[in-house]
């Protein structure tokens, strides 16, 4: 895995996008003082996730953004993306398993900052946390302690560090600060489960008066066992006893409901099939009847007229045979006989006022008119009464003829009469029979719907009996319930299997029901809410159980975590140890080199703490732990130089401490290379001599790792594969040239 290239973008100098690739074993970046090549490695720094505002030689983060120029407006924001090779798939990320994938060739970490200050971090384009960049540059062997990053000045960072911090530094160089993380995770979890094992402790301690006093609580309750036992088999019997009773009730009430319900459809269908019975046709034989009866009148009264009329021709007949038989002999008549005529002339016309037929009263008119002209002309001579006589004869034909015609009018009328009273007696009869159908039809019906409501009102009774059985029910259904309030287990699920026993008294089981009040009323004297005693107590006591339990698992769990700790701990002192002895051989080799002889070596030492204490008059003071007392471990450097008696760090001079230095950092890089490593100017301490020594160490060196070196060595330069030159532009920017030396090299030729 090698570190293919870097991206700025308005990161202090470089406003403009600028990008460096790093193609070659060794890359070196050069310019003059004030041009920005350092703002390279804190790009790299800043990129990597330092939060040291002194190592990124800042204030805030907004002083990591381009301030601006004459030519170039101020920006707003700044970033850094880093370009990692990641073909044989190193990169590791095990909290984001599932969530971000790293399975690319290429993996770049970016890290842009606002003027507010505000970071945003992000791997392949998705955003992450920090932490999560730190756990993904570890799983590479780089780490926030920077030790793959030697700058200017802090080239004896591993020198002048304390022995506690040296350790830190050299166990992230190794590739240990992974165990350290695990450690220090075990480390929180065991803390909270401590805390939370103490909060366990205090509920249980809070919860043993209440133990206390209610388990007092139910041994009262224990002593109504007996009453209660008893109270049991009474309930049993009784429950059990009405609800036989209530269900056999129920059942007879049910079978009467359908047996009524049954009978009363029967009712209703026949019923709906008793037509009800229409008097329509009656009255219609009544209207015909009466129709009838007023025909037979208008007959009969035709019959009366034609009668009269038929007495009238025969008066006038006896008038015509009275003036005929009284027919002067000679022109005087006697006054009777005047008198006769007259009273026979004034009857004819009373009779001729009692017609309606007009013809017939004209008739009797003139009749009336001969009458009186005959008695007028009587003293006519005789052949005139003879005309007149002829006269009366043909008008006594005419009588005759109307008489046969009325007397044959007469009966035909009285034989249609008769037809009519013949008919008016069978539409009588039709009537009489239709009035008994009907009188029987509605006493059919009436009978039925008398048997319909009989039924309906003894279904209202039984549905009453129902209610009160239900009723019944109900209260068996609440006093099941009371029971199992009571009682519990002993009388749930005895509902439902009872069998009525008929051979059981009312009274007995009335008896009973008394008894078990009465037993009731006693237990809740005894004390109410015996039950919930009972619940609370079982309830604080599994609780009890339950945070014992929990206890024991947090016990489990401490020690777990304790074991886990211990285990990492061991590794991480065994992998620590081979991983010193490991550089302490290389070490050796390049101090050797670097000085022409004398030895150097890392040892293991304890760090002996103190704590303060309090005398008598209250005083502080400072005293060395005790032994049993965990004591911290560090890391000091030992060496010795050829041809002098110095083994103190502190007697070295400068170029013998950046070599020095400068040893131990190839040894850490030979032992557990990083992708990369960056010097910044830590060549400027040495001399010639010392610098060529140094670019031989720089190629060994870049045959394990990736070599970035800022510097003005021109030694140094020349072991350089690509070289970058920073200057300050017109635009008051920093802007790279570079120039690869093997192909400078054939351009010479």
């Amino acid at each position: 895995m090698t570190l293919k290239r870097i991206e700025l973008h308005g990161f202090k100098s470089f406003a403009k996008k600028s990008t460096l690739v790093f193609d070659a074993p060794v890359t070196a970046v050069v310019g003059p003082n004030g041009s920005g090549k350092s703002n390279v490695v804190e790009a790299i720094r800043f990129v990597l996730g330092e939060q040291s505002s002194k190592s990124l030689r800042s204030k805030t983060g907004a002083d990591l953004i381009f301030k601006g120029s004459r030519m170039i407006p101020k920006m707003n924001r700044a970033s850094v993306t880093i370009i990692f090779d990641n073909q044989q798939r190193l990169f590791q990320l095990p909290s984001l398993i599932g969530t971000l994938s790293l399975d690319f060739d290429e993996i770049s970490i970016t890290r842009e900052v606002f003027t507010d200050g505000t970071n945003n971090y992000s791997i392949n384009g998705s955003s992450v946390r920090l932490k999560d960049i730190h756990e993904l540059i570890s799983s590479v062997h780089i780490g926030s302690s920077g030790h793959h990053i030697i700058s200017q000045g802090e080239a004896d960072r591993l020198l002048n560090a304390k022995p506690i911090e040296r350790k830190e530094i050299l166990e992230e160089a190794l590739g240990l600060r992974l165990y350290q993380y695990r450690i220090n995770d075990a480390s929180k979890k065991l803390e909270k489960t401590r805390e939370h094992m103490r909060e366990v402790e205090l509920l249980r301690r809070e919860l043993a008066p209440q133990v206390k006093f209610l388990k007092k609580q139910v041994d009262r309750v224990e002593q109504a066992g007996l009453m209660r036992n008893e109270l049991s088999n009474l309930y049993k019997i009784y429950l059990l006893t009405e609800e036989g009773m209530v269900t056999t009730e129920m059942n007879r009430i049910q079978r009467e409901i359908q047996t009524l319900e049954g009978q009363r459809k029967i009712s209703f269908e026949k019923l709906q099939h008793l037509e009800k019975t229409d008097d329509t046709h009656i009255l219609q034989f009544q209207q015909e009847l009466t129709d009838l009866h007023i025909k037979k009148k208008q007959l009969e009264l035709q019959d009366s007229e034609i009668v009269r009329s038929l007495g009238r021709i025969e008066g006038l007949f006896q008038a015509f045979e009275r003036v005929v038989s009284h027919k002067p002999a000679s022109k005087t008549i006697p006054l009777d006989q005047v008198m006769t005529i007259h009273h026979d002339a004034l009857q004819t016309l009373q009779q001729a006022k009692q017609l309606f037929d007009l013809e017939e009263i004209k008739k009797l008119i003139r009749l009336v008119e001969n009458i009186l002209s005959t008695l007028e002309k009587h003293f006519s001579d005789q052949d005139e009464i003879d005309m007149i006589d002829s006269h009366h004869d043909a008008e006594q034909q005419e009588l005759i003829q109307q008489q046969q015609k009325l007397e044959t009018q007469l009966t035909n009328l009285r034989l249609e009469i008769t037809h009519l009273a013949s008919e008016i007696t069978t539409k009588e009869q039709s009537i009489v029979t239709a009035q008994t159908i009907l009188r029987q039809s509605d006493q059919e019906r009436f009978s039925e719907e008398s048997i319909l409501k009989d039924l309906e009102h003894r279904i209202q009774l039984v549905a009453r009996d129902n209610e009160t059985i239900s009723a019944r029910y109900a209260t068996l259904d609440a006093e099941y319930r009371i029971a199992e309030g009571l009682l519990g287990d002993a009388v749930r699920g005895l509902q439902g299997t009872a069998s009525f026993d008929p051979e059981v008294s009312i009274h007995e089981h009335e008896s009973r029901k008394l008894t078990i009040d009465k037993l009731k009323i006693r237990l809740e004297d005894m004390g109410g809410g015996a039950n919930d005693i009972i619940q609370e107590y079982q309830e604080t006591v599994a609780r009890d159980n339950y945070l014992a339990e929990q206890l024991y698992d947090l016990e489990q769990s401490i020690t777990d975590l304790e074991s886990i700790i211990s285990d990492l701990k061991k590794t991480l002192t065994i992998e620590f140890s081979k991983g010193i002895e490991t550089i302490n051989e290389v070490f050796e080799k390049f101090f050797v080199t670097m000085f022409g002889g004398g030895s150097a070596r890392l040892q293991s030492i304890t760090i002996l703490t103190k704590k303060k204490k309090t005398d008598e008059n209250g005083e502080e003071f400072s005293v060395l732990e005790d032994d049993d007392t965990p004591q911290e471990q560090g890391i000091d450097i030992d060496i010795n130089l050829p041809r002098k008696k110095v083994k103190d760090l502190e007697m070295l001079s400068g170029g013998e401490r950046s070599l020095t230095s400068i040893a131990l950092l190839f040894a850490l890089s030979q032992v557990n290379p990083p992708p990369f490593l960056v010097l910044d100017e830590t060549d400027a301490a040495l001399d010639e001599a010392n610098s060529k020594k140094y670019g031989d160490m720089i190629e060994a060196l870049a045959k394990e790792t990736q070599l970035i070196v800022v510097t003005h060595n021109r030694e140094t330069m020349s072991r350089a594969g690509i070289l970058y030159g920073v200057t300050l532009g017109a635009d008051d920017a920093s802007t790279l040239l570079s120039i690869k030396f093997d192909e400078a090299v054939k351009v010479a030729k």
